[in-house]
């Protein structure tokens, strides 16, 4: 189903997976097993289209639950299992086809990566990162482990430098010299098992946060982080 066409992204966990084309399609294949209803009901063992009408995917996550997709257009779609808020639509209710995610209306998404039990995207060129679902151990960033049903913005700490960043611009700078970075732009985001990672082009510094367990999050010990 895929031979003839040009694949420019690709996901998959635990049995799913999807890719975009570059026609704008999204094609969804899985096993089938250990998949939740709102998933399982897309099974196919070979690539097969996601119904959207009239509308052209740029990007797409996954994970064994749930799918988000970017629009051309910066509109983020979710739909699948909605344990624990994953989805962003206000409430924990499965969605069995793509539905916008209201919140970030007016906010183009540029990323977007689905975790086991959470989601995080971007939007504003980069600059302001967004997540909700589950909470454990942290993993959404923003200090506590309080489960979050809608996208809420992440208080970015210049990942150590001693700086506050929301909105995508620093309210507080406690460095004391001259080497202030006036916004970041997240080039690269990441989701696993109760864990997020991004990287900031500007500062170039990778930042985790989440679960680590077996040391994953690269911080040098196991224990985890509740906000970047």
């Amino acid at each position: 189903a895929l031979a003839a066409r040009r694949v420019v992204s690709i996901d998959h966990k635990d049995g799913l997976a999807i890719a975009v084309t570059s026609a704008g399609k999204l094609f969804l294949f899985c096993a089938g097993w250990n998949l939740p209803p709102p998933v399982f009901h897309y099974l196919n063992p070979t690539p097969a289209p996601v119904p959207f009408s009239g509308v052209l995917v740029r990007d797409a996550s996954c994970s064994s639950g749930h799918v988000a997709a970017v629009a051309s257009d910066g509109r983020l779609f979710t739909w699948g299992e909605g344990a624990e808020g994953k989805l962003g639509h206000g409430d924990e209710e499965d969605v069995m086809t793509p539905r916008v995610v209201s919140r970030l209306q007016g906010r183009p998404v540029g990323l977007v990566s689905c975790g086991t039990l959470h989601t995080a995207a971007t939007t504003d060129g980069g600059s302001v990162l967004w997540t909700w679902g589950s909470g454990s151990f942290g993993c959404l960033g923003h200090g506590s482990e309080e489960n979050r049903l809608e996208p809420t913005e992440v208080v970015l700490d210049g990942f150590g430098t001693d700086m506050v960043i929301q909105g995508g611009v620093i309210v507080e700078d406690n460095r004391g010299d001259d080497s202030a970075v006036e916004h970041v732009e997240i080039v690269a985001l990441s989701c696993g098992c109760f864990t997020t990672m991004i990287v900031d082009t500007v500062s170039g510094r990778l930042a985790s946060m989440g679960w680590c367990h077996a040391g994953q999050l690269g911080l040098g010990a196991q224990v985890e982080g509740l906000e970047f």
